[in-house]
């Protein structure tokens, strides 16, 4: 997920077409299609795409606010994720490079 945050923030350093524009068109296909996506997705889909998690992947927050998605799914068992955001934080311009 770290890797979607500065993939998502360096974006125009790497592509030609804005991440704004990419997200728009990669949602557009994902709706099209949606009758061949699994249905834990189909369900998460529309909030996906109104939260627009692509292009909030940019921000720290928005990789924060997946990790708190991911770890409610892991609220049962032994090991849940312990706060990576400290990690990404920590150590950005490492990460980064």
């Amino acid at each position: 997920m770290f890797y979607d945050h500065y993939l998502a923030k360096n974006w125009n350093d790497y592509f030609s077409i804005s991440l704004e524009e990419y997200a728009e068109s990669f949602y557009r296909i994902l709706k099209n299609f949606s009758y061949c996506l699994p249905d834990k997705l189909t369900m998460k889909m529309p909030y996906m795409i109104e939260e627009n998690w692509l292009l909030s992947y940019r921000d720290i927050s928005g990789i924060e606010r997946a990790v708190m998605r991911i770890s409610k799914r892991f609220s049962n068992t032994k090991h849940p994720l312990i706060n990576p955001i400290y990690e990404l934080i920590n150590n950005y311009e490492r990460f980064e490079k």
